[in-house]
């Protein structure tokens, strides 16, 4: 597919992934890369991809941006093959790079079973505006990529903070100075120190964006709030607000687990007030179907204008009301 010209000539968005590295490298890379010939009907993408993986038996090596996009072409692996192992399709595949962090994090022990014991690596935070960690070499944990950038950091309170007064368990805003002119810029991501490798280097999990708020009546429920709500749930899921309510919709594949999410949620002091007071209504809970996760991701890939291996599904949605989320999970 060609990439969309903008008015001023540039192209929007890239054909190949090796438009990420220098043009040099690039090249040798693209000789390497397994490309689906796709025929641009979305309904198709998985089955196009997985036939085409099924003509590399030397495939060593899978990354894809979203772990949900690979469970979708283990799907139609199983829909062409049936049962089977990664293992005995591709003997030499050592290693799947993707999202493990925020969002994505409910997704990897599915996508671990699913695999069946192939190692899956975390990838660092990539930005189009640029980079902030990569995985370790030694360990895979995602380091600061010192070399790179020069970052700094403001803490919960604002306070720009520097790489060495870094506190492991705090949660920062990340700010990046680069060469190719940007300058202390804000880019919005929010990552926890978990700690500092023998490189001296400060280890960093994305948590979220520092935009990712409801705050229907003061609540101030954060994306990463709801999403460490859902992984105490143990249940796959996502919010969704509920503007006219106005409350809070909590759609989990296991509904048994909603009272386990909302004595989280609660946790935070604003939205359980909220809640007492009933400035929110009661939580409501929906059940979702077994395919619900490729619904969603190919309605908000129509939505944004991008792949539907590009999306990371969202812990919390704001800007849809939960009929709108319902129909495109019917």
């Amino acid at each position: 597919m060609k990439p969309e010209i903008a008015p001023g000539g540039l192209p929007v968005g890239m054909t190949s992934d090796a438009a990420y590295f220098p043009d040099d490298v690039g090249e040798k890379l693209a000789g390497w890369l397994v490309i689906p010939d796709l025929s641009g009907q979305p309904d198709a993408v998985f089955e196009e991809t997985a036939e085409a993986l099924l003509a590399a038996p030397d495939l060593s090596v899978i990354s894809v941006w979203s772990p949900t996009f690979l469970l979708g072409i283990d799907a139609a692996l199983r829909r062409i093959r049936g049962e089977f192992s990664w293992r005995e399709l591709w003997p030499r595949l050592a290693l799947v790079s993707c999202w493990a962090d925020a969002s994505s994090a409910q997704w990897i022990p599915r996508l671990s079973e699913r695999l069946g014991g192939i190692p899956i690596e975390a990838k660092g935070l990539l930005a189009t505006e640029g980079i902030t960690s990569v995985p370790d070499a030694i360990t895979g944990s995602p380091r600061l990529a010192s070399e790179c950038h020069w970052h700094e950091f403001l803490d919960e309170n604002g306070r720009f903070t520097e790489i060495s007064d870094l506190q492991s368990g705090r949660i920062y805003e990340v700010l990046i100075t680069t060469c190719g002119g940007l300058f202390r810029y804000g880019s919005g991501d929010r990552v926890r120190v978990t700690g500092t490798g023998t490189d001296g280097l400060p280890r960093l999990r994305f948590v979220g964006r520092a935009g990712s708020v409801s705050d229907l009546v003061g609540e101030k429920l954060s994306e990463s709030q709801a999403l460490e709500a859902l992984l105490a749930g143990e249940s796959r899921g996502f919010m969704s607000a509920d503007l006219q309510g106005p409350g809070y919709v909590i759609w989990l594949e296991d509904p048994f687990q909603a009272a386990a999410v909302e004595r989280v949620l609660r946790q935070n002091p604003y939205f359980d007030q909220a809640l007492a007071l009933q400035q929110l209504g009661s939580l409501q809970v929906r059940q979702l179907r077994d395919d619900w996760s490729m619904k969603l991701t190919s309605a908000l890939a129509r939505l944004r204008g991008c792949r539907i291996g590009d999306v990371k599904l969202p812990a919390l949605l704001t800007q849809f009301t939960p009929g709108e989320v319902a129909s495109w999970l019917d």
